[in-house]
Parts: C-alpha cells; sequence; structure tokens
C-alpha cells in the first residue's frame, strides 16, 4: 500500500497485505517505513504457513536480495507483474480496494479522527476474512482454515465500551469500570483492542476481555467531547467552556431582544 498522508495514532505510515489466491483470505501487517517488508512477509510466513508461490507488483521491497534469498531457500516461486498493469495481481488488488472503502467508512461513521487509519483497516481485514464470498459461498476463513469462524465476536468499530479495571489498579471507592473506544480485535489471544485515557487524558491502547459494549453510541460522536489522539482533557474542557459561552451569549441576546419587544410594545 502506497504511503498514507496521515501518520496513524501508533505511528504508522504503511500497511502491507498479504491475500491467498485460492481463498481469498488476507492478513495484514502495519510499518513505519518499507524497509520492514521482508520482516514483515515472515511474519506472514510464521503466522499463516509458507506459501508455493507469491506474486507482487515488482515493487524494490519484493525482489531486494535478501528476499530472493529467502524465497529460494524456502522453495518459493517469486512472480512479478507486468509493468503498469495492476490486473495481473487483481485479487489483491480487489482486496486492497475493498479494505480500505471499508476502513474509510467505519472511520467516518465512527467520527473518529483519521489517525485511527491503522486500527480501522486491521478491523477490516478481520470482518472481510469473515464475510461469505460469493465464489465459495463460504467465509474466506472457512476455506483456509477448514473451520467456522466465531462471529459472536463481532462488535461495531469505534462503538462506546467499559473497561472493567483490575482490582490492584483501584482504591475501594473508585470506579469500577472506564469508559474507552472500541478498536479492533488481537489477533494472538481472544482479547479485544480498546483504547482508554489515561492520568493525563492521553489515549492509550489496552488488551482486555472484560469490557461491555455499548454498540448504540460512537465514543467520538460527540467529538467536542472527546479526547483526540495527542490532545489532553483541557482542551476539551477549554471547548467545552467556549460552548458554555456561546450559549450564554445567546441566552442574553434573546432575553435583551425580549426586552427590547416589551419597550416597543408599551409605547
Amino acid at each position: 500500500l502506497d504511503p498514507l498522508h496521515i501518520e496513524s495514532v501508533d505511528g504508522y505510515r504503511y500497511a502491507i497485505g498479504f491475500v491467498d489466491s485460492f481463498s481469498r483470505y488476507g492478513a495484514v501487517y502495519l510499518m513505519k517505513s518499507r524497509d520492514e517488508c521482508f520482516s514483515k512477509f515472515q511474519l506472514f510466513v510464521a503466522d499463516v504457513g509458507q506459501p508455493r508461490t507469491i506474486a507482487s507488483d515488482g515493487a524494490k521491497e519484493y525482489l531486494s536480495h535478501q528476499f530472493k534469498q529467502f524465497c529460494q531457500e524456502k522453495g518459493i516461486r517469486q512472480e512479478v507483474s507486468s509493468p503498469y498493469t495492476p490486473e495481473d495481481n487483481g485479487k489483491s488488488e480487489r482486496l486492497w480496494s475493498t479494505v480500505v472503502g471499508m476502513s474509510r467508512c467505519m472511520v467516518e461513521e465512527a467520527c473518529m479522527d483519521k489517525s485511527y487509519w491503522s486500527h480501522a483497516i486491521k478491523a477490516a481485514f478481520y470482518v472481510k476474512n469473515r464475510c461469505v464470498h460469493s465464489a465459495y459461498g463460504l467465509t474466506p476463513y472457512e476455506v483456509f482454515r477448514g473451520a467456522k469462524p466465531d462471529v459472536s465476536r463481532l462488535r461495531v468499530f469505534g462503538c462506546k465500551v467499559y473497561v472493567f479495571v483490575e482490582k490492584q489498579f483501584r482504591k475501594k471507592l473508585d470506579a469500577t469500570a472506564t469508559e474507552g473506544v472500541f478498536l479492533g480485535y488481537d489477533t494472538n489471544c481472544h482479547a479485544y483492542l480498546v483504547s482508554v485515557p489515561d492520568d493525563i487524558g492521553r489515549m492509550r491502547v489496552l488488551q482486555t476481555r472484560n469490557v461491555s459494549f455499548n454498540e448504540d453510541k460512537f465514543y467520538f460522536s460527540e467529538s467536542s467531547e472527546s479526547v483526540l489522539p495527542g490532545e489532553s482533557e483541557d482542551s476539551g474542557v477549554r471547548v467545552l467552556l467556549a460552548r458554555f459561552r456561546f450559549q450564554m451569549v445567546s441566552h442574553s441576546c434573546h432575553v435583551s431582544l425580549q426586552c427590547r419587544r416589551q419597550i416597543v410594545g408599551s409605547y
């Protein structure tokens, strides 16, 4: 994927995806620079398995000496699409088009800052693998893994969550839960990814299973009252004070207008 013009909240600028040509099962990894392409491919082989053939668009990251040597040692055949012909790698291009469109809609619908694109893309891949594909009438996960996926874990991206605060992190009279935003699914364990404000108001990502969801409300639906990435609660307080002053001014103007009407009417 080409570099995003906005750096993600976790410092990423690139995303690399791999799709199985038969099942359409996809996997995505985030990168801070293109130099991480080879290490992400190694991670993909460790997570999913060794492919027989890898087809790419001919980018220099896939044709480096290190990448070629690894493929030769593992017995992986490399194929390169023709220059300026993305149709040769159509399944991957189609998947990226779908996933980017999904992530764009997810971020907009949740009223989130665009810097959350990294979490949206990972969540979109997770959901796409669990949607029935028209080619087989089955989900890519089921075709690739040989087992039906557990869709009971699917939640609305960006919705408001209530995260349980463990006993060792709170006192007896403190609240037992804190509000946060749902960001996706942890692929390494059976947990959710949520973001909650810390003691100084900055958002931090947590892995947890002890969470309740309010899928009827988005955490950032009222953006003026929400803490955006990199901002503190003080900025949110300033916005609320500005809104309060505006309401007071509007109210005073309305009262003054009524008084003027009464005075004119008395004459």
